[in-house]
């Protein structure tokens, strides 16, 4: 077989097992969406965490993708804001599976107008942001702020949706006045790969590649106890300039 055909054979397959990792995909998240449910029902939720990353472990695994990590001792134990670049919807997923530390989201509001998925992202401590309404933003923070100060992590994506993954795009400010409110460590988080393994316009992750390699780097934190909202700008600047360097390093 040349090498020519063999590379068509593989987009092919690759292609072909993609299809079925989105019919997997479909199942898991649904099956999750009601064991979850079930777990608050019964007031298990201690297991929801774990319902969780078993989640995002089956979808890196569905869509083949090859992911490494460094910097795992830069993960404080303290409760902590995690911030990273948003390229993919396959982002959340990997996170759950690969970074080694309990933490819940932030999304957007549209997401919680689907009922059976609204009440799973509820229950799993997700946190609805509406990016039109800033008021509304800044009052879900305050209440993550209180969580935070019991123990609780978030990640949150400072671009506030996804970019092309040529570069980082602009932060916005609410994350990082969150985490002076809160008087939280940030640690920045750079995903890279996952915008060729799941760009935009692109209907199935993986296709036409069969290990899409990925790497995310976790980055020294940046505590924000002396800080206050007068220092927003320089830490919102610090942090973008730490991810973008590594962001283009090779």
């Amino acid at each position: 077989m040349s090498e020519k055909n063999a590379s068509v054979l593989l987009k092919l397959l690759s292609c072909t097992c993609s299809v079925l990792g989105a019919i997997g995909f479909v199942l898991v998240t649904f099956l999750g969406c009601v064991l979850i449910i079930f777990c608050a029902h019964i007031n298990a939720k201690t297991v929801v965490g774990w319902i969780v990353i078993q989640w995002g472990r089956l979808t890196t695994w569905l869509f083949r993708l090859d992911v490494h990590v460094r910097g795992v001792e830069n993960l404080p134990k303290e409760g902590c804001l995690l911030v990273f670049n948003h390229t993919s919807h396959l982002d959340v997923t990997t996170a759950y599976a690969c970074i080694p530390k309990r933490f819940s989201f932030g999304a957007k509001i549209e997401l919680f107008k689907i009922p059976l998925f609204a009440r799973t992202m509820r229950v799993a401590g997700i946190l609805p942001i509406e990016r039109r309404n800033r008021a509304e933003v800044f009052k879900v923070y305050t209440e993550a702020q209180r969580r935070i100060a019991y123990g609780e992590s978030f990640m949150l994506a400072p671009e506030g949706t996804r970019q092309d993954g040529k570069t980082l795009g602009a932060f916005r400010s609410g994350p990082f006045v969150l985490a002076i409110n809160a008087r939280a460590k940030i640690v920045p988080v750079v995903i890279k790969g996952l915008n060729k393994a799941f760009p935009k316009g692109q209907l199935l992750p993986s296709c036409g590649v069969w290990r899409p390699p990925v790497e995310i780097i976790i980055l020294p934190g940046t505590e924000t106890k002396d800080l206050n909202l007068n220092d927003r700008a320089n830490l919102q600047e610090s942090i973008r300039d730490q991810m973008l360097k590594a962001y283009h390093s090779e």
